[in-house]
């Protein structure tokens, strides 16, 4: 426990789990209003449920744009998440729950703690290691290997 006299007492601790659980979804809610909906007519124009095989034919010649742009929105969902941990220590969704990442951060710190994001082998065994690894240990492992953690502040 540490003190701080200006604001009384104050006791650091692992954010829980729901907490972590709702800010993270409200981040993904942010990055899917400002940065997915941007994307969805290119989606829209590729993928239509309701083509026929030759217009599906045809519409994987334009693969090529659904790529970009699944490339651009891990890209900016990655640097949503590393601009606001490096800069700040903490999302938008963090900030609503009173969780901020325990110290300052390198750039590259930054963006080891958020490789879960890139939707690629072996990142996206992340998406399974991490949480497992959360339950049982308190901590992301992605935290584990940075040597970082998600605590939020109690004052009384």
């Amino acid at each position: 426990m540490e003190f701080d006299f200006s604001k009384g007492k104050v006791l650091k601790q692992d954010a829980s789990i729901f907490k972590r659980l709702f800010a993270f979804i409200l981040d993904i809610l942010i990055i899917n209003i400002v940065i997915i909906s941007p994307f969805q007519k290119v989606f829209l124009k590729l993928i239509n449920p309701n083509s026929s095989i030759l217009e599906m034919a045809q519409q994987l010649q334009g693969a090529s744009s659904l790529y970009s742009s699944i490339f651009f929105i891990v890209l900016l969902s990655l640097a949503y998440f590393t601009f606001f941990e490096f800069k700040l220590l903490q999302t938008p969704g963090m900030m609503i729950f009173k969780m901020k990442v325990d110290q300052e951060l390198s750039f590259g710190k930054a963006i080891l703690r958020n490789l879960f994001i890139i939707p690629i082998f072996p990142f996206y065994i992340l998406w399974v290691i991490d949480p497992i690894h959360l339950l049982f240990r308190k901590r992301r492992f992605l935290e584990e290997i940075t040597n970082t953690r998600t605590i939020e502040e109690i004052y009384y």
